[in-house]
């Protein structure tokens, strides 16, 4: 091709067609976000967390839990407090709030195995150590040992030897009790 105008017009050409394939895989771009936005859960956001080190404090009507998220299960978060490891629901009836406290500059871990909050239950069980409960409408705090069950726990509390039933979906959060205070 000798004509420099039919050469100017090919170069012309080439140059739209590369500008509208940009404008088309940025719209294709831009639509796969959004989509990928709408639907994330709560689980992949305290993931995304975990993985980036990000501290987080989780707000309950009577408490908040604030350190570092150290596992992710199907409805149970591990959250690694100043006293200690803290099983979070993240499945209770009612909303859970979660606050980035401080995001991490580095750091951030891929989380330890852990699949749900009756799995982490039956390890305190075997543990045989107190538990504190914290439920997300009953006031105060639940302390004994726990014995599980298909879908509720039973805790027996030292102080008035009593035992107390609590649904799973009750139970916003629980620890290990923290002895020697």
């Amino acid at each position: 091709m000798n004509d420099p105008l039919a050469r100017a017009n090919l170069g012309d050409a080439a140059a739209a067609a590369r500008a509208d394939w940009r404008a088309d895989e940025e719209a294709w771009t831009r639509a796969a976000e959004e989509q990928w936005r709408h639907n994330r859960t709560m689980r992949d956001v305290i993931r995304d967390a975990m993985h980036r080190g990000d501290r987080l404090a989780f707000v309950f009507p009577a408490t908040t839990l604030t350190g570092g998220v150290i596992a992710v299960g199907d409805d149970v978060v591990v959250l690694d407090t100043i006293d200690g490891p803290v099983d979070v629901n993240i499945a209770g009836p009612v909303p859970l709030v979660v606050c980035v406290v401080e995001r991490a500059r580095t750091g951030g871990t891929r989380g330890a195995l852990l699949t749900t909050l009756r799995a982490r239950a039956l390890e305190h069980e075997m543990d045989a150590r107190d538990v504190r409960v914290g439920c997300w409408t009953a006031p105060g705090v639940f302390e004994g040992r726990v014995r599980v069950a298909r879908d509720h726990l039973v805790v027996t509390e030292h102080e008035g030897g009593g035992e107390i039933v609590l649904a799973l979906t009750a139970v916003a959060w629980m620890r290990r009790a923290i002895t020697g205070r």
